[in-house]
C-alpha cells in the first residue's frame, strides 16, 4: 500500500462516497453526515449535525426504534437494518422513502458510534426500472404505429407534444405551446365537440376516458387530416370537481 493510500482520513472517505451515509454516536446523535445524505435528507449540515436518528423515521416508529438502538450498542455488529422489512426514512419536507439501511460499529478514543449507510430499496429500484422499460416499449410503439402523443397541463394552459403531433399541428419546435395555439388548428366545425368530450371526462373521474374523431388544419402545407383520439383524464389531486380543470393533466394518444 502506498504512502498515499494510508494518509487517506476517515473523513475524506466519508465525504467521498456516493452512497448516502450518517455517523451517529450511542446517545442517537448524528456527528457527521456526508453531502449525500444531506440531499437524501433535505436537511442543511448545521441541521442535521446533533439530530436525533429518531428524527429521520415515521413518528410511529420512533419510540421502538429508541428500544431498537439501544440494545444494538451492548452488541455491536456489522449488519443490515429491518431483517428483510420494509424500512422507511423520513426527510425534512416530510417524504417518505424506502430505504436498505446498513450498520458498521466504530470505535473511537473508547466512545461508540455507528455508521449508517442508505440504499434505494430494491422495490423502488425495480419500480424505477420497469417504468424506464414501459416508456421504452410505448416508444419503439409509437414508432411502429405511428402513434402520436401529446399531453395538456390545465394549470399552467400550455400543451407538450411528440415530433409526429408538431408535425400534424404545424407546431413550434419547442415541443410547446400554449393551449390556444393548440386547439386552434383543430376544424372550426369540430371545436364544439372536442370542447363537449374533453368538459364531460374533466367533471366525471369514474367516467373519464374519451374517444373522439376531428380534423386538424395545418395552414403551413394547407392539408386537412382526420384524427382518432383515445385516452384518459388524469387527476392528479383528489380535489372538489371545480378545481379539476386546475389541478389535472389530460393525456392524448393520436392514430
Amino acid at each position: 500500500m502506498t504512502n498515499s493510500l494510508k494518509e487517506l482520513s476517515f473523513l475524506a472517505l466519508f465525504n467521498s462516497v456516493a452512497d448516502a451515509m450518517l455517523l451517529a454516536n450511542d446517545e442517537g446523535q448524528v456527528i457527521l453526515a456526508n453531502a449525500s445524505a444531506l440531499q437524501l435528507f433535505a436537511y442543511a449540515e448545521n441541521e442535521i449535525v446533533g439530530l436525533s436518528v429518531e428524527a429521520l423515521i415515521p413518528p410511529t416508529s420512533r419510540e421502538h426504534h429508541a428500544q431498537l438502538r439501544n440494545n444494538y450498542f451492548k452488541k455491536p455488529e456489522k449488519r443490515s437494518m429491518g431483517g428483510g422489512k420494509n424500512l422507511v426514512a423520513l426527510t425534512q419536507d416530510g417524504r417518505e422513502l424506502p430505504v436498505d439501511i446498513g450498520l458498521s460499529p466504530i470505535a473511537c478514543d473508547g466512545k461508540n458510534f455507528v455508521l449508517v449507510s442508505f440504499h434505494a430499496a430494491d422495490k423502488q429500484l425495480a419500480t424505477e426500472q420497469s417504468l424506464k422499460a414501459s416508456e421504452e416499449r410505448l416508444r419503439l410503439a409509437k414508432s411502429s404505429a405511428g402513434l402520436g402523443v401529446f399531453d395538456i397541463d390545465l394549470k399552467l394552459n400550455i400543451v407538450r407534444y411528440d415530433a409526429l403531433i408538431r408535425q400534424i399541428f404545424d407546431l413550434s419546435p419547442n415541443n410547446s405551446a400554449d393551449y390556444d395555439r393548440f386547439v386552434a388548428a383543430i376544424d372550426a366545425a369540430d371545436q364544439p365537440s372536442w370542447r363537449a368530450v374533453f368538459d364531460h371526462a374533466k367533471k366525471s373521474p369514474d367516467d373519464c376516458e374519451y374517444q373522439i374523431e376531428f380534423r386538424v388544419n395545418n395552414h403551413l402545407n394547407k392539408s386537412q387530416r382526420w384524427l382518432y383520439a383515445a385516452g384518459k383524464v388524469i387527476f392528479i389531486d383528489n380535489v372538489a370537481i371545480i378545481f379539476y380543470l386546475l389541478e389535472s393533466s389530460l393525456y392524448y394518444i393520436f392514430l
